[in-house]
């Protein structure tokens, strides 16, 4: 069961990074029109772009600039999307923030 979640998980990331590289593809190869690079990232950034799983996301020019960075640095597996580093604290956080949320609740139904 759990390969077939890595699997999954892998596929979607190399989704992610396909959807990546076709963006920036056109710069990295010299063939976008624009007067810059720059201004490419600009024009393909105006209007939300449909990610491989559906959904539409608007992104900073910078964002995709950074893309053609990483890949430029550490080739297309540098596009695949990392997890977070603090992501035990986040969870951790989170928990203790419903953990005081009830507490508070619980505080204010027993008030007499």
């Amino acid at each position: 069961m759990n390969n077939i979640y890595a699997n999954d998980e892998l596929a979607k990331a190399t989704a992610v990074a396909q959807f990546r590289f076709a963006l920036i593809a056109p710069v990295i190869q010299g063939l976008y029109s624009d007067a810059s690079a720059t201004e490419y990232y600009k024009r393909i950034t105006e209007k939300p772009l449909k990610l491989p799983d559906g959904t539409a996301v608007t992104y900073s020019y910078k964002t995709v600039e950074k893309w053609a960075s990483m890949y430029k640095r550490g080739g297309y597996d540098a596009l695949m999307p990392q997890a977070r580093s603090d992501k035990a604290l986040v969870k951790n956080r989170v928990d203790g923030f419903h953990t005081t949320t009830s507490m508070v609740n619980s505080r204010r139904d027993n008030v007499r």
